[in-house]
């Protein structure tokens, strides 16, 4: 839990920073799994979402890898629910 405020609190100082957005894009993915730590489902979803979104709208190289793996996940349980 900790850790979650932890990197909310670092999003809400530096989130607005261009130069930072690679790191705003791997504390979303580092939120959601630990969400997914707590077996909190729903959040660790909308983690992974804000991830890829920050992403889409950012398009920074450097979180690319951190955007992918939060698609990967969001895809994975697409397949594990059908």
């Amino acid at each position: 839990q900790r850790v979650i405020v932890t990197y909310q609190s670092f999003i809400r100082t530096y989130g607005r920073t261009s130069g930072h957005k690679d790191r705003i894009i791997e504390s979303q993915l580092r939120i959601a799994k630990a969400h997914e730590k707590l077996n909190s489902e729903r959040e660790a979803l909308a983690a992974y979402r804000a991830a890829v979104d920050e992403f889409k709208r950012s398009r920074d190289e450097k979180s690319a890898p951190y955007a992918a793996e939060a698609q990967f996940q969001l895809v994975e349980r697409q397949f594990a629910a059908a």
